[in-house]
């Protein structure tokens, strides 16, 4: 562990060193909580709760890919519940404007008679926010989130607006074949530090989900007797069975916890496979290996904020399990979702197979 800049001397740094060794536990002992309670409701998803909780840590913002129904909906809005965070929800749809998602100056006046402009915040202004089949939305609308996304603020009528902290964007989107979408542009993808693709469950974990949601809701003999009352029912449940998670963190903890990341040091072998890896990647580059000029797009590679991503995401897995520091095998599982919107692959029959392929002959590499 380094020696923090801002003391002195060998017994500071044990302090340090001691303190952070045990907030680290404290807060991977919460994690392993929180990705308990998500088990509840979430069957078969441990791996996409494990990268969704690393980028939070890390700051990043998630991409989730999938046919409809797949769950995705339903893990970010219960992982906020989890998480104790503000959460917001955007049906993206080609018709909405970028002030539905930012906000608007309206025109008031006051009892004095004098008139003046008032921004109403749009639903930006959360911390957790869900951007669902957002390559739904027009290009205009999407590009209004990259300053969201990046700074943390929006412009509205000239005037700058900080958003709350933490800020976080949930983006979902249908596969690119499907009619009606538009393909989010480079520079964007880029700002989403992982995509995470949920695929179809397995048999065992499809069984549970469709027994458990379509179990009773309330018991049948009070039902009756709310209808032999002439009770209303529309106050009554609505017919799926639900499960209340309950808050394991806060916006403070998930703030304190981003912080801890940052303090997590990175060897100079973590360093260099992630550096290796992304520079390979680049086919214009004498580093790249033969099989990556014949797969990648001639400017197609990773830019220089992979790099940045890949540290920040495994020094937040080190901390979900526990570890004082990340490992090169942090670097190797998140490869697929780290690189898999940021690298152009050239025209072929199976484009996600042949990605697949590019990156387990890279990785295997470092």
């Amino acid at each position: 562990m380094t020696q923090d800049p801002g003391r002195s001397g060998q017994g500071d740094n044990i302090l340090n060193d001691k303190f952070i060794a045990q907030k680290v536990e404290d807060a991977s002992a919460k994690l392993k909580r929180a990705s308990a309670e998500m088990g509840k409701i979430c069957f078969g998803q441990e791996d996409i709760i494990r990268l969704t909780m690393a980028c939070m840590i890390a700051g990043g913002n998630v991409l989730a890919e999938g046919v409809p129904g797949v769950g995705k909906t339903n893990m970010i809005s219960n992982l906020a519940t989890v998480m104790g965070l503000d959460f917001k929800r955007v049906q993206f749809t080609n018709d909405l404007m970028p002030a539905d998602i930012i906000g608007v100056e309206v025109l008031e006046e006051d009892d004095t008679g004098k008139r003046k402009f008032r921004f109403i915040e749009g639903p930006l202004f959360t911390q957790f926010l869900m951007a669902d089949e957002l390559n739904r939305a027009s290009p205009k609308t999407q590009s209004a989130l990259l300053e969201a996304m990046q700074e943390h603020k929006v412009t509205s009528g000239g005037v700058t607006y900080k958003l709350p902290r933490p800020f976080q964007v949930m983006g979902t989107q249908n596969p690119g074949y499907e009619i009606g979408t538009n393909p989010l542009p480079a520079a964007q993808r880029d700002r989403f530090m992982m995509r995470i693709d949920y695929d179809y469950p397995d048999e065992e974990a499809e069984r549970t989900l469709a027994l458990s949601t379509t179990g009773p809701s309330e018991d049948l003999v009070e039902l009756y007797n709310k209808i032999a009352r002439g009770e209303d029912l529309t106050q009554t449940a609505s017919g799926k069975q639900k499960i209340a998670l309950e808050p394991i963190l806060g916006k403070y903890d998930l703030i304190a916890m981003q912080e801890l990341a940052k303090h997590l040091p990175v060897g100079q072998e973590v360093m260099n496979a992630a550096l290796k890896l992304v520079r390979s990647l680049r086919p214009e580059k004498p580093e790249a290996p033969a099989f990556v000029r014949d797969a990648v797009e001639l400017k197609g590679g990773p830019s220089p904020r992979t790099p940045q991503t890949f540290i920040a995401a495994a020094r937040a897995l080190a901390l979900i399990d526990g570890r004082l520091a990340p490992n090169v095998n942090d670097v190797k599982s998140i490869a697929i979702p780290v690189l898999q919107h940021r690298i152009v692959m050239k025209r072929s029959r199976n484009p996600d197979e042949t990605f697949r392929d590019l990156i387990s002959q890279m990785t295997a590499t470092i």
